[in-house]
C-alpha cells in the first residue's frame, strides 16, 4: 500500500468493485480497500436479489455469466419468475395478496456476489486491502496512521457512508429501520421448495392501536437462497427495531406462513440502522459517492443492486472524464427517480401506503466538484 494511487476505492461491495474494475480496465492504477477480511465476506441480509436491470449491466460488463456460459452455476445464480404481495392488516384480520410476474431477476448469496467480484477487480489489476478500515481524513483516505495518495476517491461504504435526511430533504429517515435474518432450512422443512423462484413481499397497513400515536407500517420480504435457507430482510417500524422478533413473526403468522412465523421469532436479527432516502454525503473535490453512500430509496425487488451496478459505472466514468458537475448530478438524479417511481407504480399494494419518489436532489452517484 506504498505510492500513488489514482484512485482510492473505499468499500468492496458491488459498488465499489465494479467501480475499480472499470477504472483498472481504463489504465489507472487503483487500491481498493474493504473493511470486512476476503475469507470473511459472511452473508447479507440484504441484497440478495438483482433486478434485472443489474443483470443485464453485470452481463455487459463480462462480470456475471450469462445463461448457458460456464460459471454461472458455480456462483449458485437462480432465477426468480414471479413475485407475490401480500398488504396485512392484522388488527383487522385482513390478508390480501396478488402474483406478478418478475422476468430477468435472479437470487444469489450476497458472499459469493462480493467475493466474485473482488476477484474480478484483482484480476483487473485493482491492489485489494482487506481487514482494514479506512476513514476520511480531511480530503484524504487514512488507514491505520498512514495517509494515502490519490487523485482521486470513490466512496462506497454503503448506508454507513451515508448522511440521514429528514423529511424536509427528500423522505423518511428515522421511521423505519432495516434488520434480516437467514431462516435455515431444518427450521422451516416444508418452506424452501413453496419460495423458488418467488420473492414474498408482505406489507402492513399503518394503523392506530388503542389510544396510541398512528403507527408506520413496515414490510418484509422472503427469498430462497441458493444453497438453503431463507433470507429474510425487512422495513421494520422504529419503536419496534430493537426487537423485530415478535413483529415479523405476527406479520407472517398473519400471512398464513406459521412455520416461518415460528422460526422468525426464535431465531436472532441483525440491524443494518435507519432506512434513509436520497442521502447526500458531504465530499471533498475529487470524491465521488456510489452505492447506497450516495443515496438509498427502499429497494423492493433487486432494484437496490442494480442501482449500486449503474452508480458504480456513472461514478468511473466521473473520474475518467475528470468532473461531473450539476448538471450531471441532476440528469443522474431524474434517471434513479424514474426507476423508483416506476417501482412504486408497478407494487402498489406493497406495504399498504404510498412509496415516496425519492427527492430529486439526491443521486445513484454523487461527485464533489
Amino acid at each position: 500500500m506504498t505510492g500513488r494511487f489514482d484512485t482510492v476505492v473505499v468499500g468492496g461491495g458491488v459498488a465499489g468493485s465494479v467501480a475499480a474494475v472499470l477504472l483498472a480496465r481504463a489504465g489507472q492504477r487503483v487500491l481498493l480497500l474493504e473493511q470486512r477480511r476476503r475469507d470473511r465476506l459472511g452473508e447479507k441480509v440484504c441484497g440478495c436479489c438483482l433486478h434485472r436491470r443489474g443483470v443485464a449491466a453485470l452481463e455487459r460488463l463480462g462480470l456475471m455469466p450469462t445463461p448457458g456460459e460456464t460459471g454461472r452455476a458455480e456462483l449458485g445464480i437462480q432465477s426468480l419468475q414471479r413475485v407475490w404481495l401480500s398488504r396485512l392488516s392484522v388488527a383487522r384480520s385482513v390478508h390480501r395478496r396478488v402474483s406478478l410476474p418478475l422476468r430477468h431477476g435472479v437470487a444469489l448469496r450476497r458472499s459469493v456476489l462480493d467475493g466474485h467480484l473482488l476477484d474480478a477487480a484483482e484480476a483487473a489489476g485493482v491492489e485489494i486491502r482487506s481487514g482494514v478500515r479506512a476513514r476520511r481524513r480531511g480530503d484524504r483516505v487514512g488507514v491505520g496512521d498512514q495517509t494515502l495518495e490519490a487523485a482521486h476517491v470513490v466512496w462506497a461504504t454503503g448506508l454507513a457512508g451515508a448522511r440521514p435526511v429528514g423529511p424536509s430533504g427528500g423522505g423518511v429517515s428515522h421511521r423505519l429501520h432495516g434488520v434480516g435474518t437467514i431462516l435455515p432450512d431444518a427450521a422451516t422443512p416444508h418452506t424452501p421448495a413453496f419460495l423458488r423462484g418467488t420473492v414474498w413481499l408482505m406489507g402492513e397497513a399503518s394503523e392506530q392501536r388503542g389510544g396510541a400515536a398512528r403507527e408506520d407500517g413496515g414490510y418484509l420480504g422472503l427469498v430462497r437462497l441458493p444453497g438453503g435457507g431463507v433470507d429474510a430482510a425487512a422495513a421494520v417500524p422504529a419503536q419496534r427495531a430493537r426487537d423485530p422478533t415478535a413483529w415479523a413473526a405476527r406479520l407472517l403468522h398473519a400471512a398464513g406462513a406459521t412455520e416461518l412465523a415460528a422460526a422468525a421469532g426464535t431465531i436472532r436479527w441483525r440491524s443494518v440502522g435507519p432506512l434513509r432516502r436520497c442521502s447526500r454525503p458531504d465530499l471533498p473535490a475529487g470524491w465521488v459517492a456510489a452505492g447506497d453512500a450516495a443515496g438509498y430509496a427502499e429497494p423492493l425487488t433487486g432494484e437496490g443492486m442494480a442501482w449500486a451496478v449503474a452508480s458504480a459505472e456513472r461514478a468511473a466514468a466521473v473520474v475518467l472524464g475528470g468532473g461531473g458537475g450539476a448538471c450531471w448530478r441532476a440528469a443522474w438524479s431524474r434517471r434513479r427517480c424514474h426507476w423508483v417511481s416506476a417501482a412504486a407504480r408497478r407494487l402498489p399494494a406493497l406495504a399498504g401506503r404510498r412509496v415516496q419518489t425519492p427527492h430529486r436532489s439526491g443521486g445513484g452517484a454523487r461527485c464533489a466538484s
